[in-house]
């Protein structure tokens, strides 16, 4: 079955009530920095409404009424890094910012980079990792990040001159950019 693009938003605004005033986005983001501070710290099964909710410097009257629950919250959490995640990577991976180092010196920093924030996340990537494997939303975010991760990649390849010797270039940047970063999920 075909979801449309209204469809979809209804969805998406039935997990979280969009702030009106000022005010409220600024409460709303603090309830969203608690709840992945405390994630990376203990986890996602160990973060409680209650502790978020005072963590955000908020009550946990506030917190319902934006969230109708915990898993409310998570899935605006999630949703929120993997924005973050695939705005990064395209400001990251702009070919200009490379200019000045070899191609190879470029792509080990990159993959520094990338292991640097999965050390940094790893409580909270392996609580999505975990969710996404049954829920077909949240599988959708990492494939979107992995495609803007690819895309960009290939850009930058193909800034540099390069030429990829593949059958399939597009495809063959995907599958490396897939092994690299299952190497570092692993690790």
């Amino acid at each position: 079955m075909s979801v449309s693009r209204a469809q979809a938003a209804a969805v998406a605004l039935e997990w979280v009530k969009p702030p009106l005033q000022a005010r409220s986005q600024k409460t709303l983001e603090r309830l969203l920095d608690a709840a992945e501070a405390i994630i990376d710290e203990k986890g996602l099964d160990n973060a409680t409404v209650a502790e978020i909710a005072k963590r955000a410097g908020s009550s946990v009257g506030s917190f319902y009424a934006r969230f109708a629950d915990k898993e409310a919250l998570i899935r605006c959490v999630f949703e929120r890094f993997n924005d973050q995640a695939i705005a990064t990577a395209t400001a990251v991976l702009t070919p200009d910012r490379w200019d000045e180092m070899e191609t190879h010196e470029a792509l080990e920093t990159m993959a520094l980079f990338m292991l640097r924030i999965v050390r940094e996340r790893r409580q909270l990537l392996a609580a999505m990792m975990m969710r996404s494997a049954s829920d077909p939303d949240l599988s959708a975010f990492g494939q979107r990040l992995h495609a803007v991760i690819s895309a960009h990649m290939l850009g930058l390849i193909a800034h540099r001159g390069h030429v990829v010797d593949h059958r399939d270039p597009e495809l063959g940047v995907r599958m490396a950019v897939w092994l690299v970063l299952s190497a570092i999920e692993s690790r």
